[in-house]
């Protein structure tokens, strides 16, 4: 089966299904002279497979410079938590949540790493990184 767009493929790019995780990010002002590189990493999270409704788990990496927000971990937790029971693929859940942080922290730089094995048992490595993307 050929399909012409991922949007077409996955169920959170129709007009009926939308994700409202984003509320629960939150932010803090960063008063810092001199702002760090800041690596998140290892961070478990789990979501429901699209294709077989199986729950399963991947490690994500989270890579910014604040620009002028720092981004509140104990909200990162909860909206992380929130995809638990979500049916997503995992360019989808990638996707999301690089779109989540770009929009509510506004990061310099931001780069997401996603690893996971699939239930092939290939390892799978994503990557958004917003220095590569147009």
């Amino acid at each position: 089966m050929k399909y012409k767009s991922i949007r077409t493929l996955l169920p959170y790019y129709n007009d009926n299904a939308t994700f409202m995780n984003r509320k629960l990010l939150d932010t803090v002002l960063c008063e810092l002279d001199n702002t760090p590189n800041i690596l998140l990493s290892d961070i478990q999270v789990s979501s429901m497979s699209a294709r077989d409704k199986e729950k399963y788990t991947a490690l994500l990496s989270i890579e910014y410079q604040p620009n002028q927000l720092l981004l509140e971990l104990f909200s990162l937790h909860d909206y992380l938590t929130s995809f638990r029971d979500a049916t997503t693929h995992l360019e989808q859940l990638l996707d999301i949540i690089y779109t989540d942080l770009i929009l509510t922290v506004k990061p310099r730089v931001l780069k997401l790493t996603l690893q996971r094995k699939t239930l092939q048992g290939f390892p799978a490595t994503l990557v958004i990184d917003s220095q590569q993307q147009r």
